[in-house]
């Protein structure tokens, strides 16, 4: 898993969580941004939902407040996440990884 952003966003990671914020942005500006580029060679979409991500071996819980999360996009082995957060709004996502 990878994020690609194209906004400032705050990150903590610990050993099995993930923590990310984004802070509003300011006046007329669209919200801010992010995406997950995750390589899960025979995954299809269906292995996602705004609540869980199913990956070999690997369950993520997502609990997020203002984020959107898009349905995936699939291209070969790849799939991309986007994560949308409206205008004048702050957000968190918090991520669980779980091996299963």
């Amino acid at each position: 898993m990878r994020i690609e952003t194209f906004a400032t966003i705050n990150v903590r990671v610990e050993k099995t969580r993930m923590s990310i914020y984004l802070p509003a942005r300011s006046g007329d500006a669209p919200g801010a941004a992010f995406r997950w580029r995750i390589h899960a060679p025979g995954v299809g979409a269906g292995a996602f939902t705004p609540a869980t991500w199913l990956l070999p071996g690997l369950r993520v819980r997502i609990r997020s407040e203002h984020i959107e999360l898009c349905s995936p996009v699939t291209s070969g082995d790849l799939l991309d996440i986007e994560c949308k957060l409206p205008a004048g709004k702050s957000g968190n996502m918090s991520m669980v990884f779980e091996a299963i």
